[in-house]
């Protein structure tokens, strides 16, 4: 089993301008037009391949393959848990929903209370989530290889942030931008 992101079928899509038939698509199913077009892509995409159509032609990265189950987390894209929602519309499969509650800025989490409730509904999830996936993988979680893979993506932000000082020199290392669109200096 392999992850895949519609997110990233979706940004290839806008950068291949190939997006357009499944947005047309995602508004045939009833999706607003000004819902995220990112969204509009994953579920105009997620029609084609459950209808008769198929696999459309020229799918960005070669299309994605069918579900096998939706993770979702309401971290970083508010509207997320509802695309998943709408994209058992065309795959009904198991489908897990993190909602990562995070203390809103004002709150004092120095207060010990405070603390402990944010640490326990987080636990919470964490713990629906491994019975969740050992239960549609039927693989038992193997606490060792967890904490190995927390140590490496630690290790990996250590890194990722020593290379973001890194492109603060000027002219940068590592530019950002699109060359071919006058950017990266």
């Amino acid at each position: 089993m392999a992850a895949a992101f519609p997110e990233s079928l979706a940004g290839e899509a806008c950068l291949s301008h190939s997006g357009m038939p499944f947005l047309e698509r995602a508004e045939g199913e009833g999706f607003p037009p000004d819902m995220c077009s990112h969204m509009r892509i994953g579920l105009g995409y997620a029609a084609m391949v459950q209808s008769a159509e198929g696999l459309p032609v020229n799918a960005p990265l070669g299309g994605l393959p069918k579900p096998q189950m939706y993770l979702a987390t309401s971290r970083l894209c508010d509207p997320r848990l509802k695309f998943v929602e709408a994209l058992r519309r065309y795959f009904d499969v198991p489908t897990y929903a993190y909602e990562q509650l995070c203390a809103p800025a004002d709150i004092d989490c120095t207060d010990r209370r405070v603390l402990e409730h944010y640490v326990e509904y987080n636990a919470r999830q964490l713990r629906e989530f491994i019975q969740f996936l050992e239960k549609h993988t039927g693989t038992k979680l193997d606490r060792e290889r967890l904490r190995q893979a927390v140590k490496n993506s630690i290790e990996v932000r250590r890194l990722l942030n020593a290379i973001l000082e890194l492109r603060k020199a000027i002219p940068s290392p590592l530019p950002t931008g699109d060359p071919g669109q006058g950017g990266g200096r």
